[in-house]
């Protein structure tokens, strides 16, 4: 699924609040309190790791903090 309206709330520069929730096949995806991706995957397997990245061949610095996980 591709972000929608992602310009409007990130803040470059600046830390930014993700809230990702993942029900079963269907990933919604929340920046700074707005929703910006709501998608289903019916090819999703199931349980699966977490991983935090950043997509290779670009030069950035990733950074951070407060991470929490819970169950559904």
């Amino acid at each position: 699924g591709r972000a929608t309206g992602l310009s409007e709330v990130f803040k470059k520069d600046d830390w930014n609040h993700y809230r990702i929730e993942a029900r079963g096949d269907h990933f919604t995806v929340w920046v700074n309190g707005k929703k910006v991706t709501d998608y289903t995957n019916s090819k999703y397997p199931g349980e699966g790791p977490i991983g935090l990245q950043i997509h290779g061949g670009l030069k950035m610095k990733v950074e951070f903090r407060s991470i929490q996980i819970k169950e559904l």
